[in-house]
């Protein structure tokens, strides 16, 4: 058998060359959602991004894209705002990728 016809077979248990038992994949489920509120710290357009303070004493990154999408005009310093957070991958940054200000 070779590892392409390996890798295609499906079943709760896979043989692999050599005779080797190749555990089930697990699939890993994102966290729940959690809408967090907050205040922005502050925000550049020119800059593109800014950043929200959580009633969770956390610190959030808000990209343009999504302040953009969040409406009627540009974040100011001490707007109160509701927002849901994503850990990134380098394990460390948060960014907010829905936001709605109060």
């Amino acid at each position: 058998m070779t590892i392409k016809e390996a890798l295609m077979r499906t079943g709760p248990t896979t043989t692999m060359m050599g005779g080797e038992k190749a555990k089930p994949s697990t699939v890993k489920s994102k966290p729940a959602l959690t809408r967090i509120k907050g205040k922005v710290i502050w925000y550049k357009f020119h800059r593109g991004y800014g950043f929200v303070a959580g009633d969770d004493d956390a610190s959030y990154y808000l990209p343009h894209e999504v302040a953009e999408r969040a409406g009627d005009h540009e974040p100011m310093r001490d707007d109160r705002c509701t927002f849901i957070a994503e850990q990134r991958g380098d394990g460390k940054s948060k960014v907010i990728t829905w936001i709605k200000f109060d």
